[in-house]
């Protein structure tokens, strides 16, 4: 850092923090925080030529608390602090003379803001609450809460819609204030556009299924607003040099809209996990970076694949985490990794894995991690004799492999008239087999949860990878987000969980990225 006054205010931010567990207000955590650094240069500065009135230190920490707090506008903070005595004491703003919490005018507030603060100060605040969000993410210690309700009696359909769309709104402003900011873009000071004109962008594609050159154009159009243009943002995005500081941004995007969706009580208990691959076609040299070998599929054997696991719970599949993935690791490493950092954050019931990781390696690390999983045996010649020598439902205790060997439960039941073999370490007998089976086609929702993520992923030409993956990082960013706000509004709507999405994709991404009222 070797700036001696940064390093100071970090060190407050996190003694600040060190007062709280978990949760705290935005003006709780500003009560606690010393701005002693920033208030001295204020002083400082002014020492001559300016009487104050307010302390400074009051100022600063309201300003601090207006970003925190995602306001735009010194009206909002005006509005907002004359609704909310407990901030307005927090604070420790602005006094009376007989010691009473008031509220200064917006002309003095804009003064001191248009006139009082040099550009190195307006400096110093930023970095405080942005840091102040980085290290709140870091401890996790979450400053807003999700803003969660259950209704309380049926409404009409106008009446519902209304409530919906506004909620709707409501959601969409908490993400854009809580969850873009991790979200880091290398822009200067001086960049005409901000970060979220540019996250707005890659939604506005990735919603439309365009290319970035159309999208940043139709974006113009319908937000009658300037707009970054395609080369601009990938500029941006390309200034990530180092892949792996890329993951380690958006696992932190993860945690945190995992954090949120833990409010909802929704993953509070065991639960069925799914682990995938999900490869991206790629049409250019196979030799490329991070370009592994595939199925063939719309005229090509070469891709991007990444794993990722999820978590399958009424109907809903929330994903956890996702990791690019290449020739050199394998995919027992991989079933290692997503489900070591599934073990973090749930408690795990089952595990469910397509026939691809059908493996030695595979299974006994599924039994070295002590997860109880299903999956689809690949039908090898003496698994097709054993499936033609039994009837259905039969479950046998199988060897697989020779010098290296793993040892698992084979069962082979019938749906319409055809077999199907699975490998598990549940416990079954007889009929149980048939549970089995069911539980397992309830996994198979989640192909169509990649379906559905394709809506979400904005297309490219680009051989460059950091490109290439922050796209699909992204894309399940907000493929996640669609499905807590569906989460989120269906508890508010009907005080449970929907069979159906509450609100389409289309239109959760339309409302994130151009509704004027949002960001």
């Amino acid at each position: 850092m070797n700036n001696p006054t940064l390093e100071k205010l970090e060190g407050n931010i996190n003694k600040a923090f060190s007062c709280f567990s978990s949760s705290a207000s935005c003006s709780e955590f500003v009560k606690e925080l010393d701005i002693t650094p920033i208030s001295d240069l204020v002083k400082i500065h002014y020492n001559d030529d300016w009487r104050y009135r307010f302390d400074p230190s009051s100022m600063i920490k309201a300003l601090v608390f207006m970003k925190l707090k995602g306001f735009k506008y010194q009206t909002q903070l005006i509005g907002h602090l004359s609704r909310s005595q407990k901030d307005l004491e927090n604070l420790g703003c602005f006094k009376s003379p007989e010691g009473k919490a008031v509220i200064l005018s917006r002309r003095t507030f804009n003064r001191f803001i248009g006139e009082r603060l040099v550009p190195e100060i307006i400096q110093l605040i930023d970095f405080v609450a942005n840091k102040a969000k980085e290290i709140g993410l870091q401890k996790g210690i979450i400053f807003d809460s999700l803003p969660i309700k259950a209704v309380k009696k049926k409404a009409s359909n106008k009446t519902f819609y209304n409530r919906r769309e506004q909620k709707l709104k409501e959601l969409c402003k908490f993400i854009k204030k809580n969850i873009y900011p991790i979200v880091q873009l290398d822009l200067k000071h001086n960049t005409v556009y901000t970060k979220n004109n540019f996250l707005d962008l890659i939604t506005h594609t990735a919603m439309t299924n365009d290319f970035t050159e159309n999208g940043s154009h139709t974006m113009k159009i319908l937000s009658k607003q300037r707009s970054p243009s395609a080369d601009t943002l990938l500029y941006h995005i390309k200034k990530f040099e180092d892949r792996h500081l890329l993951e380690q941004m958006f696992e932190k995007v993860f945690d945190l809209t995992f954090e949120f969706a833990k409010k909802s009580k929704t993953f509070n208990r065991a639960l069925d996990l799914a682990i995938d691959y999900t490869d991206i076609m790629y049409y250019g040299d196979k030799a490329d970076y991070m370009v592994v070998e595939t199925q063939p599929k719309t005229g090509t054997t070469h891709a991007y694949k990444f794993a990722t696991v999820s978590i399958v719970v009424n109907g809903e599949r929330f994903i956890l985490y996702a990791v690019p993935v290449d020739d050199i690791i394998s995919k027992a490493e991989v079933v290692e990794k997503l489900i070591n950092y599934a073990k973090r954050k749930v408690k795990i019931k089952r595990v469910y894995l397509d026939r691809g990781f059908f493996s030695i390696d595979v299974i006994n690390m599924l039994e070295s991690l002590k997860v109880k999983y299903i999956m689809p045996a690949v039908r090898n010649s003496r698994i097709k004799e054993l499936m033609v020598m039994y009837d259905s439902p039969k479950v046998i205790k199988y060897t697989m492999g020779r010098d290296k060997t793993t040892d698992f439960n084979l069962v082979i039941v019938e749906d319409e008239g055809v077999k199907v073999v699975f490998a598990t370490n549940i416990d079954v007998r007889g009929n149980g087999a048939y549970t089995l089976f069911d539980l397992y086609s309830r996994r198979w929702g989640i192909e169509t949860s990649y379906r559905v993520k394709e809506c979400f992923r904005a297309r490219t030409t680009s051989k460059n990878y950091i490109i290439r993956l922050f796209y699909f990082m992204f894309s399940v960013v907000l493929y996640n987000l669609w499905i807590l706000v569906n989460i989120i509004l269906a508890l508010f709507l009907f005080g449970k969980l929907a069979e159906k999405p509450v609100v389409t994709a289309k239109l959760f991404g339309t409302v994130l990225y151009i509704d004027p009222g949002i960001g």
